[in-house]
C-alpha cells in the first residue's frame, strides 16, 4: 500500500533543504525571505524567526531539541524554534552565501559553510538551551 500525500503548500514559496525538527510535530523549509514552518498536527504554515530581505538558502534541525538552524544568502546563521519570532544569530550578515548546515549528533556543535570556500564550526553552549527539555516545543 501506499501513505498518505497531502498537499500542504500551494507554491507560495520555493521549497529547499526540508527537514522534521527533532519531536516530529514540524515540516521546516528554507527558500523564502523566512524559515516556513509547518505544525503538521493542523497543517498551518506558522511564524519561525524574523523575516529578511535576504534569502534563507538551507535549513537544519537539531537532532534532540526543535531548534532550527537556518543560512542566509548574505552569510547570516541563526537559530530559531517554530512558531516563535525569538533568535540567536550565530553569525551575521556581510558574508559569503551559506551552502551547508549540518549539527553534530550530540547537537552541542553547529557547521557552516559559505560561498563554497569558507567552513566555521560554532560550538553552542548548554546555557544557550537552559530551560528547554529535549523535545520541548
Amino acid at each position: 500500500g501506499t501513505g498518505d500525500v497531502r498537499q500542504i503548500d500551494q507554491g507560495r514559496f520555493m521549497r529547499r533543504s526540508p527537514g522534521f525538527t527533532a519531536d516530529g510535530a514540524w515540516l521546516v523549509t528554507s527558500g523564502s525571505g523566512a524559515v516556513a514552518c509547518w505544525n503538521l498536527a493542523s497543517y498551518e504554515l506558522e511564524s519561525c524567526g524574523i523575516g529578511s530581505r535576504d534569502m534563507v538558502l538551507h535549513v537544519a534541525c537539531h537532532p534532540s531539541r526543535p531548534v532550527i538552524a537556518a543560512g542566509y544568502a548574505n552569510g547570516a546563521v541563526l537559530l530559531c524554534r517554530p512558531g516563535m519570532r525569538e533568535v540567536v544569530f550565530v553569525r551575521g550578515g556581510g558574508g559569503g552565501a551559506i551552502d551547508v548546515l549540518a549539527w553534530s549528533p550530540d547537537g552541542e556543535a553547529l557547521a557552516f559553510g559559505a560561498n563554497g570556500d569558507e567552513i566555521g564550526l560554532v560550538m553552542l553552549p548548554a546555557a544557550l538551551f537552559r530551560g528547554e527539555g529535549a523535545g520541548a516545543s
